[in-house]
Formats: structure tokens, C-alpha cells, sequence
């Protein structure tokens, strides 16, 4: 399976049904939304990248919503765990540490493909999931 990301796949399938039950409150979306989030954190870093729309922090996004939804502390846990996963994937370059995109030796501010997407993702892990998600 290779669709289990933020932009086409379950990590995103995930953040809109959790979107639904928060508006609606119909408890049938927070279950998929459960259910997708299980899958995303199953696929784990399949793909071996890090950034928001194809990897960790995309998916790691599902996991704060998650955890906001339900409350339960396991994906609060998850999220951490998928934050100190990105955190690896800095690079030292001669002109000092790069963050890469999703092609090996590529870097950019990009917020989906490049470093700003995933300090977002990173600033709201550390700020207890308080900072909001743009256009969430």
C-alpha cells in the first residue's frame, strides 16, 4: 500500500473525518477517524521521509487531532514519537545542518515537501497541540 499519507491517503482521510465529528459531533466519524489514525501509525516511516505532506509530520498531524479528539494519552505519545522520527532526518552539509525534501539531495523551507511544515509539526507537539493547523 503506498496511501497512507497526509495529501492522498489515510493521514488525510483521517483529519477530515475528525474535522466532521467536530463540527457534527456524530461519534461514527471519530471512530473512522480512530481507525485511520491506527492505520496511518501502523505504516509507520514506510515511505522514509519526513515531511508533511509524504511522511511523519503529515502524519503525526492526524495523531494531535487524535489525541484532541479523544483524549486518550496514546496518541499524544505517538505524535511524540513520530516528532523525535523527523528529528533524524537532518542533514550536515558544508554549509551547515539542511533539512531535505522528498528527493535525496533537495532542500527547501517548502511547507509540504521541506523543513517550515515540519517545524509546524514540531512547534505544535511542543506547545501541548494548542497551536492550530492552518486551514483547520
Amino acid at each position: 500500500m503506498t496511501r497512507c499519507q497526509w495529501s492522498h491517503g489515510a493521514a488525510g482521510i483521517g483529519l477530515t473525518f475528525l474535522n466532521a465529528y467536530r463540527i457534527l459531533g456524530d461519534a461514527a466519524y471519530l471512530e473512522t477517524g480512530v481507525l485511520a489514525a491506527e492505520a496511518t501509525f501502523g505504516y509507520g516511516d514506510y515511505r522514509q521521509n519526513y515531511t508533511q505532506c509524504c511522511g511523519l509530520a503529515g502524519s503525526g498531524e492526524l495523531f494531535i487531532e487524535t489525541y484532541r479528539a479523544t483524549g486518550n494519552a496514546l496518541w499524544r505519545e505517538r505524535a511524540l514519537d513520530f516528532a523525535h522520527r523527523c528529528l533524524a532526518y537532518k542533514e550536515s552539509v558544508p554549509a551547515g545542518d539542511a533539512w531535505p525534501t522528498d528527493s535525496k539531495g533537495l532542500y527547501s523551507a517548502d511547507f509540504d515537501y521541506g523543513a517550515s511544515g515540519v517545524g509546524h509539526f514540531l512547534l505544535r507537539v511542543c506547545s501541548d497541540e494548542s497551536l492550530p493547523m492552518p486551514l483547520m
